[in-house]
């Protein structure tokens, strides 16, 4: 705890209790009923009324100290983890907070308006004066940059120090801010009190400030700390309380219960929880990092004024006795915790969907039990997928997992594994794997012809988007007893293709169907659609003009009066064609080919009646050259055909265009 806390903010058990009291956002944990035991020791300094204040773990494994009475200490000291006191004088100025700094020294903040250095030898380095007088130095941490930063109480600023000792002033703060303690945060940043604005401050190691309120009336923030969960944890001097406040700002409050304790400095213990000092109750406390204050121990020697603590090297926490001169060591009493640990998420899901698994861990040693926040809590479904997640301030820890199971019933399993004083615990519940929706769904079929090899094609997807490869998707042709099928297995883009040998199927629109059976992954599936089954002419093709040949035209492909029926883009055919080609390029027929034929019947006409879904082939130009005429294959269209063709082209071959082949 800063002295400037007990000088500069006098406050009468009156106020102390009102502002108690009507904290808003207080929070109270009650301890819990177990009875626990602390094994305090208190060391004397030698120097006669020398007021230990600062206390540190220096890098050669013993603790330092500050003494701050000018006359009376003034002096630099040092305690073995024994209890072995030695004492290094020579300063120029009282001596107030003191932490251990990268270079593996000692840096301190002294009344002399100035920061000292020594080495765990117990040699002053130097010390290095501010720029700007009047100061009020108060407390001094290591920051992420390699730099020492302290605060200014007086001057209402934060400056920082060089490893070479160049001391800068790196920023102003609002007016009347009073900042105290300061503290290196895990978000690499530097978190400090503003003891008379009531406030807390963060300041990147590049000098940009920002302050949260959000804290009772009349608290007085004093000392500040990072926490054992990455939270960074402050003392309410006048508040009686211990609040927390995370990276992103949130603060919470609770309530202390010894009535106008003081708290003033607070560290991380080594059993997962936070101390704190109480300068006017003479105990120390100790919190859980959920807020429940688990233990108030008193100090052996009345009247002591514990101010600053921190984590020794033995496993014991270690203060300063500012009334008392003496330097205090409290190991953390030998408790049996006990935790439990709560499945609270999901029973049920499907195969390859993600699911959020939860549980709740709380400490059952507390009455009530108290939630443990900070903790890590991993989950394994059918011990092969696995997630973790840690705790929130209410105990609860989430996750996602993705079950790779097929249908049926699995254990998924909740464990903490302990941690400092927390034993482990675990929760064991029935999951539900359901298998995965599937959809299928059948490729564009172009129109197939009767008597010749037919391909069928179909695709299988998880959720309409992920391919399923491996499955058997059977795709049949027809319905009933003419229905015409085969079984495929999916690839890796979840296609199944096969082929039939020769189609045959009434002409016309038919059905196409596809079905996957389902299995333990995934639930069946089917669709069916709609394919046009044709027929070529025998003996040759007839043939339209390519402006006649849109879907859904009337034409006429056999007529003594062709010529003048069909329009064609390159030029009137001759008239002696009556529309019928009876030697192809290719048979069947296809686009980019040729064609030729006689004129007239002597192109050998197939005999009545025609298929009712016949391919006729579409020319942008026909051509006479001595008794051959012959024309180009644009198109190739399926026309239904009407009734009324014979080989006489006095008796017109017509139809409408239904769809198009190529």
């Amino acid at each position: 705890m800063s002295n400037s806390v007990a000088e500069r903010f006098p406050r009468t058990c009156a106020l102390i209790a009102a502002s108690a009291l009507a904290a808003a956002a207080l929070v109270v944990n009650h301890a819990p009923a177990r009875a626990a035991t602390a094994v305090i020791g208190e060391f004397g300094v030698p120097t006669f009324n020398s007021v230990p204040e600062g206390i540190t773990l220096g890098s050669d494994g013993n603790l330092w100290f500050t003494e701050f009475q000018a006359g009376g200490g003034q002096r630099i000291g040092r305690v073995t983890p024994t209890g072995t006191v030695t004492e290094f004088s020579g300063l120029t100025g009282a001596p107030f907070w003191i932490t251990a700094g990268p270079d593996g020294n000692l840096w301190f903040t002294e009344t002399s308006n100035a920061v000292g250095e020594m080495t765990t030898a117990g040699v002053l380095v130097g010390e290095f004066a501010l720029p700007l007088g009047g100061s009020g130095l108060d407390q001094i941490a290591a920051g992420s940059d390699g730099n020492l930063w302290i605060t200014e109480f007086s001057g209402n600023r934060i400056g920082k120090v060089s490893p070479a000792g160049v001391v800068t002033d790196v920023a102003t703060l609002t007016a009347g801010a009073g900042p105290t303690a300061i503290a290196g945060g895990p978000d690499g940043n530097l978190w400090f009190t503003e003891q008379s604005a009531g406030k807390i401050g963060r300041i990147t190691t590049a000098g940009v400030v920002t302050e949260f309120g959000g804290l009772s009336a009349n608290s007085t923030p004093a000392g500040i700390a990072v926490g054992p969960d990455g939270n960074l944890w402050f003392t309410e001097f006048d508040g009686n309380r211990i609040g927390r406040i995370t990276p992103d700002g949130t603060v919470s409050e609770f309530a202390v219960p010894t009535f106008n304790s003081q708290p003033g400095s607070l560290v991380a213990g080594p059993d997962g929880n936070v101390w704190f000092t109480e300068q006017n109750g003479n105990k120390i406390g100790r919190m859980s990092p959920a807020g429940a204050v688990l233990d108030e121990f008193e100090i052996p020697t009345p009247g002591a004024g514990a101010g600053a603590i921190t984590a020794g090297p033995d496993q014991a926490l270690w203060f300063t006795e500012r009334l008392t001169n003496q330097i205090g060591r409290i190991a953390p009493p030998a408790v049996t915790a006990s935790t439990t640990l709560t499945y609270t998420g999901a029973s049920a899901g499907d195969f390859n969907d993600p699911v959020t698994a939860s549980a709740t861990l709380v400490d059952s040693s507390a009455v009530p039990s108290v939630p443990l926040a900070g903790q890590s809590v991993s989950f394994a479904l059918n011990s092969l997928e696995t997630c973790s997640g840690l705790t929130d301030s209410a105990g609860s820890a989430s996750c996602t997992i993705t079950p790779s199971e097929q249908s049926g019933a699995y254990a998924l399993v909740a464990t903490f594994a302990g941690s400092g004083a927390l034993p482990g615990s675990s929760a064991t519940a029935s999951f539900t794997v359901s298998a995965e929706e599937s959809s299928v769904a059948l490729a564009s079929s172009s129109p197939l012809a009767d008597g010749l090899p037919g391909s069928l094609a179909a695709a299988l997807t998880e959720d309409g988007k992920t391919p399923i490869p491996g499955r058997s998707v059977s795709i049949a042709l027809g319905t009933g007893a003419s229905a015409q099928g085969c079984i495929a297995s999916t690839g890796a883009d979840g296609s199944a293709r096969c082929a039939i040998d020769a189609v045959n199927q009434v002409l016309g629109p038919g059905q196409v169907s596809a079905a996957f059976a389902g299995d333990g992954f995934y639930k069946p599936a089917s669709t069916d659609s709609t394919v046009l089954v044709f027929a070529y002419a025998a003996g040759g093709t007839f043939v339209i003009g390519d402006g006649s040949a849109a879907a859904g035209a009337s034409v006429t492909f056999w007529a003594d009066t062709w010529s003048t029926q069909n329009t064609l883009s390159g030029g009137q055919g001759p008239a002696s064609f009556k529309g019928f080609a009876n030697t192809l390029s290719s048979t069947p027929p296809a686009c980019g080919g040729t064609w030729t034929s006689d004129p007239g019947v002597s192109s050998g006409p197939p005999p009545a009646p025609l298929p009712g879904y016949m391919a006729v082939v579409v020319s942008s130009s026909v051509t006479k050259s001595g008794s051959t005429v012959s024309g180009n294959i644009t198109q190739i269209v399926i026309v239904k055909t009407d009734a009324g063709y014979a080989p006489d082209p006095l008796s017109h071959g017509t139809g409408t265009v239904v769809a198009v082949l190529c």
